[in-house]
């Protein structure tokens, strides 16, 4: 399999991870679709419309593998292009190793704020799941990028949850 990345030494993309990274190869496409499954979520990665989307479960065998070449486009598409991102995300679950991933790509979109570029994540979670809605907070303090608390109810619709709320039970 002739995968779009390449091996650099001496390159690390995460601080205690795996010894080596990767680098997309020159020409390779930024557009990122990955089917979902039971085990790793749906990734749609759009750099022409600026929308990035993961929904479903996260937990992958190799999380890091999974990811990467996600934080491979982000990467460059930070470093080649001078664009927002609107980030969707709505995950029913996710392992520990999906989590620092999705921080990594989370730590991606901060820097794309920090240029000055129009950035917002919006979180997803389902209104019974208590335990996402405090995930999503969780994540909101970690970082400085707009950030916008969603619940989803049984009918499909959405409701905006303001910041005011954050710290009330749900």
């Amino acid at each position: 399999m002739n995968l779009p990345w390449k091996n650099i030494q001496n390159q690390n993309l995460w601080d205690d991870g795996p010894s080596e990274a990767y680098a997309l190869e020159e020409g390779a496409s930024l557009h990122l679709k990955i089917e979902g499954t039971k085990h790793q979520p749906f990734v749609h990665f759009d750099p022409e419309l600026g929308i990035l989307e993961l929904m479903g479960r996260s937990v992958p065998e190799d999380s890091n593998g999974f990811y990467r070449p996600l934080l491979l486009r982000l990467n460059r598409y930070l470093n080649d292009l001078d664009r927002g991102l609107v980030c969707n995300v709505h995950l029913e679950y996710f392992n520990t190793s999906s989590a620092r991933n999705l921080l990594e790509v989370m730590h991606v979109l901060e820097k794309m704020h920090a240029a000055s570029r129009n950035v917002v994540v919006n979180w997803i979670f389902d209104e019974e799941d208590e335990d996402l809605f405090h995930t999503g907070i969780d994540f909101s303090s970690l970082l400085q990028v707009p950030f916008s608390l969603f619940a989803m109810k049984e009918d499909g619709t959405m409701v905006a949850i303001p910041e005011s709320e954050w710290n009330k039970e749900f």
